[in-house]
Formats: structure tokens, sequence, C-alpha cells
């Protein structure tokens, strides 16, 4: 079985966190030196000191221990010690590969103490604000802190930009039709095929008004054509330094997006010339003859689909590029997943904006599983996968994603962004603009009503420890996409970092420059 993994098979050298002044300062390519990514993994890493406090197994009843203990080892602990244990072991967060690569990824924090800061002052010059950021985490001692203690500051980081996020998505549905979201009765179904689930709604997605969206998706239209010929005819262009390339990742995505644009605004019927009707949008009711067996501009292979199924993914297509547009304008970014840039990878997912280094940009979704409940009588349900969508957490949580939508976005227990399990991994040469981080939903998030963009539920519920010994009661094991440096207007890419027998031929482990 392979699996993406926050844990890298090589171990990597540490280098001072002053290099990422030129890392994350919208290189192309940010090095990685301090910034190890993953695909399900995360930059690198904030301690160059050991350190000999506690680093836990979150994922694990008993911590994993060096040195010596005063436990007997001839008779299994009572639960008390083994709690105690937990919280009190001498455990070297240096002893071990992951536990290393693990020190390492905390390089985040540095990248959203950043963005903290230029959001707070945006007069700062960038090394200023950079400066600024890694003063403040100095001052926290973080390389003294443990494993666990550096999870607690991710975890505290993560949360308002999760908050943020949420309500940017609320914001943004509460404009649209309630039944759209699961937020009346209309759409109780829960299959997690998008063809299915599409077909399942066939009676509110037929009776949708979709001429609402006409006017913001022609706007959107215009909007990337100037964009898309003003930087065509720019003469940096020509230049060979990293604006060029930043110029042409950025027309590569705005070609790619003002194609699926063309597909939906074709499929209404609405004439890109045409500025009169502002009704129900009406839909070709055939399958187009023009398209020959490559997939489209999102990604979608129209031959293999029925009349009933075109229609449908089209229409949720349609909500997806409206819903982008307003959430672009709330959070000066947003995710589109269409046909990625990478031959033969079929989707990708692109940043729609400006998604500064730090933001959270995706989440992956899909059941979560303990790794201590995967027993041999379900060890079965994990051999397919093919698209290479289970991950796994530094704590052992297994995050399922591989039948987990990403055109039907519109469902509790779904959002937006919970497209991070069909991002692509890197083309060789290149290195990641984002990081996996391991991110936990709590109680103290007070998320109530938002708690329906949560794109996680247990497949198998947790031991009690694993939620309740923690700095705050769990309750969610998730995984989200940060960026690892200013992404703009490009395809998003993390390191798969992945494990197990038989690796695909397309796959290639990421050598960053100061290893």
């Amino acid at each position: 079985m392979l699996v993406r993994t926050q844990r890298q098979l090589s171990r990597c050298s540490w280098r001072p966190l002053g290099v990422l002044a030129a890392a994350t300062a919208g290189s192309p390519a940010t090095p990685s030196c301090c910034t190890t990514k993953s695909a399900n993994g995360t930059g690198r890493g904030i301690a160059s000191h050991p350190s000999r406090k506690f680093s836990g197994n979150s994922g694990s009843d008993i911590a994993t221990t060096t040195g010596s203990s005063s436990i007997d080892k001839a008779a299994p602990p009572s639960m008390l010690k083994r709690v105690w244990r937990s919280l009190t072991s001498d455990n070297d967060d240096h002893s071990s590969e992951y536990k290393i690569q693990e020190r390492k990824d905390y390089y985040l924090l540095l990248v959203t103490k950043l963005r903290q800061v230029r959001l707070e002052n945006p007069d700062l010059e960038y090394m200023q604000a950079f400066d600024k950021a890694f003063e403040e985490l100095e001052k926290r001692a973080l390389d003294d802190m443990s494993n666990v203690q550096l999870r607690y500051e991710m975890q505290d980081a993560l949360a308002p930009f999760v908050l943020d996020a949420f309500e940017a998505f609320d914001t943004v549905d509460s404009t649209m039709a309630p039944e759209l979201f699961g937020l009346v009765e209309s759409t109780t179904n829960t299959n997690t095929d998008p063809a299915a689930a599409a077909g399942e709604d066939t009676d509110v997605m037929a009776n949708h008004n979709y001429g609402v969206y006409k006017d913001v998706l022609k706007d959107e239209w215009e909007q990337t054509s100037t964009r898309l010929e003003e930087f065509r005819s720019s003469p940096d262009l020509r230049s060979p330094d990293a604006i060029s390339l930043k110029l042409s990742r950025s027309i590569a995505f705005l070609e790619r997006k003002l194609g699926a644009l063309k597909l939906v605004i074709d499929f209404h019927g609405w004439d890109n010339s045409d500025n009169s009707s502002n009704g129900k949008g009406q839909w070709v009711e055939t399958i187009p003859t023009d398209f020959d067996d490559e997939l489209d501009d999102f990604g979608f292979r129209v031959t293999t689909a029925d009349e009933a199924t075109f229609i449908a993914i089209r229409q949720y297509q349609t909500i997806n590029l409206y819903r982008a547009a307003l959430l672009r304008k709330e959070l000066g970014y947003s995710v589109l997943a269409l046909k990625s840039l990478i031959p033969g990878a079929g989707r990708g997912v692109f940043v729609d904006g400006t998604a500064l280094a730090g933001s959270l940009v995706a989440f992956q979704p899909g059941p979560v599983w303990p790794l201590g409940s995967v027993r041999p009588d379900v060890e079965d349900h994990f051999n397919d996968n093919d698209n290479l969508q289970l991950s796994i957490r530094y704590d052992n949580f297994i995050v399922d994603s591989r039948r987990s939508p990403y055109t039907v976005l519109t469902r509790p227990n779904s959002n937006p962004f919970a497209i991070g399990h069909v991002v692509n991994h890197p083309q060789p040469g290149s290195l990641p603009n984002l990081s996996s981080v391991m991110l936990n939903f709590t109680q103290n998030m007070a998320l109530q009503d938002l708690h329906r963009y949560v794109p996680n539920h247990y497949a198998v519920p947790p031991a009690w420890i694993n939620r309740t010994f923690d700095r705050y009661v769990i309750d969610m094991h998730s995984m989200c996409l940060l960026a690892r440096r200013d992404v703009q207007e490009e395809e998003m890419h993390y390191d798969y970092r992945l494990i197990g027998a038989g690796l695909p031929s397309w796959y290639h482990k990421i050598i960053y420059p100061e290893e």
C-alpha cells in the first residue's frame, strides 16, 4: 500500500532559518533547506539544538522512549502509568528519522508568522516583515520546545486561518440558494462519487436559477481575457529571470481558466457578446460533438459521460467558478480544480489570486482512521489506492481521500477548499509551493454552525486518550496545505513523500538545494 506521508525517507541536515529570507521572498522555487515539503509533510525545521523534553507520540497510548525508565518492563503498565509515562517521558525528538523530519517541518511556524506580520503591517518591506516575524518567534524559544509543544504552536497558528476561511465560505454561501449546500432538506444523499451524487440531486440542480451567475462569470471572462493579453504583451516575459517565470506560470493558468469559463458560458447559452438576458440559464441537452477523447479545461473527459452526467457536472462547475470568484474577493485568493499543466496528470488545483506565504489553501478531505484501527480484517479496504489519495500524519492518523469529491463541493462535510487530494506532486526539476501540515478541529475553535465545513469524519473513532490528553479537546483530526511562498495565479504542488512498495514511474524524490 502506497501512502502520502509526512515522513521523509532520508535525513536532511538542518540549516539556519535565516536562509529562508531568500527562500520565501518570491523566488520561483523556494529553497527548501529549511522547508521540507510534504505530500503530507511540511517545511523545514525550527530546532537546531536537541530538545530533551517529551516529544510524545500522539498516535499511541504509550510514548516511545529512549534512555532509562523507572517503570517495571516485566509487566504491562497500568493505564495510570501509561498516561504518566506519556506526560513525563524524557523522549529525544532527535532519535528517529521521522521525528527529525517533523521538527524541520515546523519551519511553517515562521511562514505563518510572516503572513500575520505582513497583513498587520502592509507598509513593511518584505525583509523587514521577515525579520520581525523571526524575532517574534525567537522570543518564544522554539528551539527548546519538544515536537508535541511545536504541534501545539502550529495548531494555535492555524486556528484563526481556519476560522477566516470558514467564515468566508459562509459569507459567500449565504448569498446563494440554501438548498445547494444542504441547509434545507433537498440534498440528503451521502454518495461521494461526483457523477452519481450529482445525479441524485437532479431536481435541485435542474430547478436552480443559473442565470444569477451570468454577470459575474462574464465579468470573470472579460477580466481574465484582459489580464491574459497584458501578460502576453509584457516585455518582462522575455527577460531571463524570475519575473519571466512568474509571468509564464500566470499565463498558463489564465489560459486554463479562460477555457473553463468558455465551457460553462457555452453550456448555458450565454453568448459572450450578448448582454441581454439575465434569466434562468439554459443548457445544451446533448454532449458536444467537437470534443475528442482528451480532457477538457476542467480535467473532465466529456466523451465518457452520458447526457445526464454531463449536464450535472457542468452545473456544478458553474457553481464552483461563481463561488471561487466571490471567495477571491473575500480572501484575496480562491482555488480551482482544472486540468493540470503536468502532461498526463489529469486534474490539478490552481490558486486564483494571490495567497501569501503561510496561507491555508486546501484541506485533505475524507474519513479519518487511527492507524491502530487498521486491523487485518480491514486492510483490504486500503489496497485500492491507484490515485495515491491516502495520507498519514506524523501521529499515525490516516486521511482517506479516495472517494472524496472534487466537483460536488456543496454538501455538509465539504467546502470549496476541500480538494487537497487532487493537488499534484511537482514535476522533476521543480520544487513544491505548498506544504502539508497536521490540523485538528478542536472544541475551543467554537465552530458551531461552521462545523459543516469540516471535510472529515471518523471511519473508526479514536481512543479517548488520543482526543482528551491534548491541550484542547479534539473534535476531528485532519490535514491541510499551506503556501510555502507567495503563490499567485499558478498550479499548486506538494511533495507526496510516498512510502511503500512499487513507487509509480512518474514519482521522484524531491531534492532540495541545501540537501
